[in-house]
């Protein structure tokens, strides 16, 4: 019995109906977002600033950056959830960035995709990334959720970091060629990647005037592939988490339970995967159906 060439036009335009259908999008796409360094906003009119404060006011899928030229300010995502979109702070001081939900998206040509981290700070100090998430897919397109590069007195603190490539990167180069000194407290994250932490650090753990600390001293994170016991129940794991031996770092308090009780979205399957796989199917139905011999009755 031969498959009729209907059936493989049918599947065919199957699958171009179904890759057709467009994801929701929560809010009109922008190319970038700017905080300028006079304080105005750029690209946007859902942001409501109350003096050095920029508060968003809705979802959005941005398809770019948003990018921050101000010190001494506070970012605060409000809850929203922001697909394709990177925040990016280099060369400034003192300021907080929170409650933002950036997650990838599949079709994203910016934003959390390859090579490319959430919440990327180069060369800043006194920042703060606290309460908020940044997840990748199911592919792991996103570099990093969260980027340091270089600078002093900076904490992540209270993030929710799953599904991406790598959960955290620091490093303390911003060239091949320019060096620069790095400190900055990790704790109370919950950490969902397959590699957690990436260190491309010259120099090891012996960094001049540079620390990178994964606890506060009393309390560290939570670490998903930690296995560790608790036997006295006071929620901080008996032994360390070995987060990296080369150069070697580890957390002294890890958390045996997720810090804040945080919702860990499964990443959605992405539809275009459709097209490929129906076709593939389909050339071996009609490949595997020729090598059949032909019956007579």
């Amino acid at each position: 019995m031969r498959i009729k060439p209907s059936i493989s036009v049918l599947l065919l335009v199957l699958s171009l109906v179904l890759v057709s259908f467009p994801t929701p999008r929560i809010a009109n796409a922008q190319d970038t977002i700017y905080i300028r360094e006079d304080g105005s906003v750029e690209g946007t009119d859902k942001i409501q600033q109350n003096g050095n404060i920029y508060t968003f006011l809705t979802d959005a899928v941005i398809d770019g950056d948003i990018v921050v030229q101000r010190s001494n300010i506070v970012i605060d995502g409000n809850g929203h959830t922001f697909q394709n979109a990177r925040l990016i702070i280099s060369g400034l001081d003192n300021i907080t960035v929170k409650n933002m939900c950036i997650k990838d998206d599949y079709y994203g040509t910016h934003g959390i995709s390859v090579g490319i981290s959430g919440i990327d700070v180069t060369n800043s100090s006194f920042i703060t990334i606290m309460n908020n998430t940044v997840t990748g897919t199911t592919f792991y397109t996103n570099e990093a959720g969260i980027r340091i590069v270089g600078g002093n007195s900076n904490v992540i603190v209270g993030n929710t970091i799953a599904g991406n490539q790598k959960g955290l990167t620091v490093r303390n180069k911003i060239d091949f060629e320019t060096f620069i000194p790095i400190e900055v407290l990790v704790y109370n994250n919950n950490f969902y990647n397959d590699f957690d932490v990436e260190f491309p650090i010259t120099g090891g753990s012996h960094i001049p005037n540079s620390t990178i600390s994964f606890s506060n001293g009393t309390r560290g994170n939570f670490w998903y592939q930690y296995n560790g016991t608790d036997t006295d129940g006071d929620g901080i794991g008996d032994t360390p988490y070995v987060i990296s031996t080369l150069p070697y770092f580890t957390d002294n308090n890890p958390l045996m339970e997720p810090y804040g009780n945080p919702i860990v979205e499964v990443p959605e399957f992405p539809s275009w995967i459709i097209l490929p796989l129906l076709l593939t199917a389909t050339l071996l139905i009609i490949f595997f159906n020729r090598k059949l011999p032909k019956t007579t009755n």
